[in-house]
């Protein structure tokens, strides 16, 4: 006797074209797709991470969801965590700077015929974030936002302001405070100091001198604030600068310190995080004390202090040291002969220059910018208007712009791009 087993499955029902039926080889739609990411921080931020500044700031703008991510502090340190360097140059420039300053911009990679038609993302023209009738001027540039202050030289008070010009946002420092009777006090020097790869906030560090100091026992003082805390405060320990000159030396915020290079006596950086005032090392030439006219630039550039030093007069070159970490000494890293723009562009030498070379009191270093690597750094001069970009892996040089009106120009900042909050 044999039996045939049989057996049947349910066939499953047709789908209408009503019914809202997906299968497993059936993708999402596309709506389903950004409905998921759009409900997912992590990843909605993982993308958002991945965008240009630019295309953030016209996405602040999708919804207050998108803007409360992209405002996020820890949004722009996760995007940026190690330091950044500059992509061009603010230039600050006006014949009456103090009453009118005028603002024109250098880009690093799209050289162009001169700074007033630069295809660059110019973020400013002028700087009118605040209704001023003494104008706002650049005091200080750090790792994407502007030491603001006011111009005019008469006001009864000077107002400071830190500005972020990428995403137009400022805030005004509250005034800093004399509380010592009617003794009068000087701002010598005004730094801020700012490492979003360490923290989202910064600190502004004002170094005052009292003009009848014999009267109250110290010349200076170090006033400090907070965007953390708030209101100005005293440095724990306020040191003296004898030999220093604050106001002849401007002060260069790098590595967590704040670095005064003097070529006429004592070298100090002050340690912002534990209020202490160091002495440092001078960098000097083989074997060979460097002369205050040596002295070109000092700059800092992701997060390294450089100083670039005239060699002399026979030879025309520049050389290029970088501070250690531990403030201990400068290193020499790069030589650059100035001879060679000469023998590449011999248009750049006035006529009415008599002997041969670059004349070296005619030129002036605006920037130095450490690539990624070391060797993929540049170097960025003004000769006689013409501003060009020295290579070191290439050994080459390029015009970036040229100025016809160059002695107007007053300083130049390093721009870099930021979403920082203020």
């Amino acid at each position: 006797m044999s039996f045939k087993l049989r057996i049947s499955f349910p066939k499953r029902p047709r789908a209408s074209r009503n019914d809202n039926v997906s299968h497993p080889t059936t993708p999402p739609s596309s709506s389903y797709s950004a409905e998921i990411v759009g409900s997912n921080d992590d990843l909605l931020n993982q993308i958002l991470l991945r965008l240009p500044i630019k295309s953030l700031l016209k996405f602040k703008s999708v919804s207050k969801h998108w803007l409360s991510l992209i405002s996020n502090p820890n949004f722009s340190r996760c995007r940026s965590p190690f330091p950044t360097a500059a992509s061009g140059l603010i230039l600050q420039a006006s014949r009456s700077w103090v009453n009118n300053p005028e603002f024109h911009f250098v880009d690093f990679d799209n050289p162009c015929p001169s700074p007033h038609s630069s295809s660059f993302a110019v973020p400013f023209k002028s700087l009118t974030f605040v209704n001023d009738p003494s104008r706002i001027i650049i005091t200080q540039s750090c790792n994407g936002l502007l030491l603001c202050s006011t111009a005019g030289l008469h006001s009864p008070r000077k107002y400071y302001f830190v500005y972020n010009p990428t995403t137009k946002q400022y805030t005004t420092l509250p005034p800093l405070s004399f509380r010592r009777g009617t003794f009068t006090w000087t701002v010598r020097d005004i730094v801020l100091a700012f490492d979003p790869s360490k923290s989202p906030h910064y600190k502004v560090v004002c170094v005052m001198q009292c003009d009848n100091y014999s009267d109250v026992g110290d010349e200076y003082r170090i006033e400090i604030y907070s965007s953390e805390t708030g209101p100005w405060r005293p440095a724990k320990a306020q040191p003296s600068f004898s030999g220093l000159r604050p106001g002849t030396i401007r002060g260069v915020f790098c590595n967590g310190a704040v670095h005064w290079v003097n070529p006429w006596g004592t070298s100090l950086h002050f340690k912002v995080d534990e209020d202490q005032l160091c002495q440092m090392p001078y960098p000097m030439h083989d074997n060979v004390d460097a002369v205050n006219e040596d002295l070109r630039y000092v700059g800092e550039s992701r997060d390294h202090l450089h100083a670039i030093l005239y060699g002399n007069i026979v030879t025309h070159h520049l050389d290029v040291f970088e501070m250690e970490r531990d403030c201990a000494r400068w290193v020499f890293k790069f030589k650059v002969d100035l001879d060679e723009i000469s023998n590449i562009f011999p248009e750049i030498i006035p006529v009415n220059i008599c002997h041969p070379g670059i004349d070296y009191d005619s030129s002036s270093v605006l920037c130095f910018v450490r690539g990624e690597l070391l060797e993929d750094s540049f170097l960025v001069l003004r000769i006689f208007g013409i501003v060009f970009r020295y290579d070191f892996k290439t050994r080459t040089f390029c015009k970036l712009c040229v100025n016809d009106n160059h002695s107007i120009w007053c300083e130049n900042y390093q721009y870099i791009q930021s979403l920082a909050c203020v």
